[in-house]
Formats: structure tokens, C-alpha cells, sequence
């Protein structure tokens, strides 16, 4: 059983709960409002996941990010947020967010995008994926990314963006 802590307004927490009922694998353990909230909850128990929205209450986003990773380093973060991903996905991956979907995606996608990254991989869409490997064979300073992308992750991204699903970022 995957233990979810959702970071999001109540409404869309209700969604997502309903929607991983039917799962069997997903549940949701701890629900937040706001980053207050949510490390309070972090501190208590231990989580498979955490699915945040970046524009959550009361809190930066990406600062929660940020300080759940250096609470802990391994816990799988996925960001689902309503801003556009061309301006988010990168910022959200560099702060430590294992993956970012828009709540413009499916109910299926965001289903499949919770297990990848619970289990350690990384979800993106084909359009960031490109974004990132465009931004990091453009001759810029390849060492910022390789500083936050592991290599593995960066073979992945670069195989996704060539077509190549084996791999699944």
C-alpha cells in the first residue's frame, strides 16, 4: 500500500481521494491545507508519497519542496498544479519534486504518474522532457543540471524526449 499525504485546497483533495478508492494500491494517509499543515504531518509518520499543489495556502511552493526534501532526502514529491508546466516543471524539479503533472491530465495519467514516482522514477510529460534535454545540449552550463539530475534521470529524459518509452520519465 502506497501512503499518499495530499497538499491541496479541499475540494481537490476530495477528487483525488475518490479517484484512489478504486486503486487498491493508493491510499491516502494525511491531508494538508497549507505547508504549516503539512510538515506537521511530515513529522509524525512516515509517507510513500506526497502530492502538492505549488499555489497551496499560506505556503511557497516551492520552498515546501525545499524543505520536505531536506527533512527528507528519499520521499517521492509529485507537484500536480494548475500552472502551466512550461513555466513550473523545471522550477518544481529543481527544488527536489520527483514530478510535475498539470490537473489538466486524466484521471488515469495522474493515477499511473502517483506509482512512477512512489517507486522512484520520475514523471514528466514529452513536452518537458524536451524542454529539459533542449536546455541541456544547448551548450548552457550542463553542470547546473547534472547537479540536480541524477544520471540515471538524465538518461531517462534524454531517451523519452528521442521516443524511446522503455523507460517512462
Amino acid at each position: 500500500m502506497i501512503r499518499v499525504l495530499l497538499i491541496d485546497f479541499a475540494i481537490i483533495r476530495d477528487g483525488i481521494k475518490q479517484i484512489l478508492a478504486d486503486t487498491g494500491d493508493l491510499l491516502v494517509g494525511g491531508e494538508a491545507a497549507d505547508g504549516a499543515e503539512a510538515l506537521r504531518l511530515l513529522a509524525q509518520q512516515g509517507w510513500d508519497l506526497v502530492v502538492l499543489d505549488i499555489a497551496i495556502l499560506h505556503s511557497g511552493g516551492l520552498e515546501l519542496i525545499s524543505r520536505i526534501r531536506r527533512a527528507d532526502p528519499l520521499l517521492p514529491i509529485l507537484v500536480f498544479s494548475m500552472n502551466r508546466e512550461e513555466h513550473y516543471a523545471l522550477r518544481v524539479l529543481q527544488a527536489g519534486a520527483s514530478g510535475f503533472l498539470t490537473k489538466e491530465s486524466d484521471s488515469e495519467l495522474l493515477v499511473a504518474a502517483m506509482r512512477k514516482v512512489a517507486a522512484g522514477g520520475v514523471h514528466v510529460s514529452d513536452k518537458v522532457a524536451k524542454l529539459l534535454v533542449h536546455e541541456y545540449t544547448r551548450g548552457t552550463d550542463k553542470a547546473a543540471y547534472v547537479s540536480w539530475i541524477s544520471p540515471l534521470r538524465a538518461t531517462r529524459i534524454e531517451a523519452t524526449a528521442a521516443g524511446d518509452r522503455r523507460h517512462g520519465v
